[in-house]
C-alpha cells in the first residue's frame, strides 16, 4: 500500500476496531468507462462469497448515491452515520458504515 499511496495515505498506523471474524471493505473503485457493467456488483459478490469472514462492514458517503444503492442491493444493512464535521469543504454531510452478514 506505501508503495501505490505513499507513506502517509498507506500507512496502516491504527488497527480497526474489528474483531477477527470481521472482513472490513476499504475501498472500491471502478474507472468511468468501466461504470454500470456490473463490475463493482461482480467483485462485492465474488468478496462476500469467497471470504472467510462472518461480517462484513464498509463505510460510504451520503453523496456517493450510487454506491449506496449498489451496497444497498448487495444486502448491505445501515448500522450508523455520522455527521462529518467541515461537510462544506468535504462535498458530503455524512458517513454512513454498512454491515452484510452473509
Amino acid at each position: 500500500m506505501r508503495n501505490a499511496f505513499g507513506f502517509v495515505k498507506g500507512g496502516f498506523n491504527n488497527p480497526l476496531p474489528y474483531g477477527d471474524g470481521t472482513g472490513y471493505v476499504e475501498c472500491v473503485a471502478t474507472t468511468v468507462r468501466a461504470r454500470g457493467k456490473g463490475v463493482s456488483t461482480s467483485l462485492k459478490k465474488y468478496v462476500l462469497g469467497h471470504g472467510d469472514y462472518k461480517h462484513y462492514i464498509l463505510e460510504v458517503t451520503d453523496a456517493n448515491e450510487v454506491a449506496h444503492g449498489l451496497y444497498k442491493k448487495l444486502g448491505f444493512t445501515e448500522y450508523n452515520r455520522i455527521k462529518e464535521n467541515f461537510s462544506k469543504y468535504k462535498g458530503f454531510k455524512y458517513r454512513i458504515y454498512m454491515e452484510s452478514i452473509p
